[in-house]
């Protein structure tokens, strides 16, 4: 399916779907951890980013690599058009993943290889909640895998963003 063909029939649907490699992949319901915790990471940038050009998107803002369309957990963007239209983010600065055991290995594998090819994208998180472990892949140290300590805090530093995991992890305790 062409990206203009495929944008024009998700308009349509009901549900949301992804487009990889032309084909359109229906997107499951989350759970109420990943929820938790996708809610507690976007919260946490939105209100860091207040006053700032920058925003934060939960869920349902597709972002486009070349033509493919996929819908990260959080996304990051400082562009203004990015921001000022409803379509596809196409310059995202950061993106988090919150993964399932179904999706592991295809966040980190196929949607890592297609984001970092991003010329915007600084950081791509993923974020376990199952074993409260957080990934880092950053631009600047050439992409390579940083697990964070449970001590370390999870920052961006191209928006100026840093909190320490607990906060992130926080509703699972109760």
């Amino acid at each position: 399916m062409a990206p203009e063909t495929f944008l024009a029939w998700e308009a349509e649907q009901l549900d949301r779907y992804e487009l990889v490699d032309g084909w359109p992949y229906a997107m499951a319901g989350a759970g109420r951890v990943h929820e938790e915790v996708a809610g507690a990471i976007f919260a946490v940038h939105w209100t860091h980013l207040e006053s700032n050009p920058c925003r934060a998107y939960k869920g349902d803002r597709k972002v486009q690599v070349g033509t493919d369309f996929f819908y990260p957990d959080v996304v990051v963007t400082c562009d203004t058009e990015d921001r000022s239209v409803d379509g596809p983010i196409k310059a995202p600065v950061a993106i988090v993943e919150v993964i399932s055991r179904p999706t592991a290995a295809y966040d980190r594998r196929e949607k890592y290889e297609r984001y970092i090819s991003l010329p915007s994208l600084e950081v791509y998180l993923i974020v376990d909640p199952e074993h409260r472990q957080v990934e880092r892949y950053e631009r600047a140290s050439g992409w390579v895998r940083q697990e964070l300590g449970p001590a370390e805090p999870i920052s961006i530093v191209a928006i100026g963003f840093s909190c320490p995991q607990q906060r992130i992890f926080a509703a699972l305790e109760a």
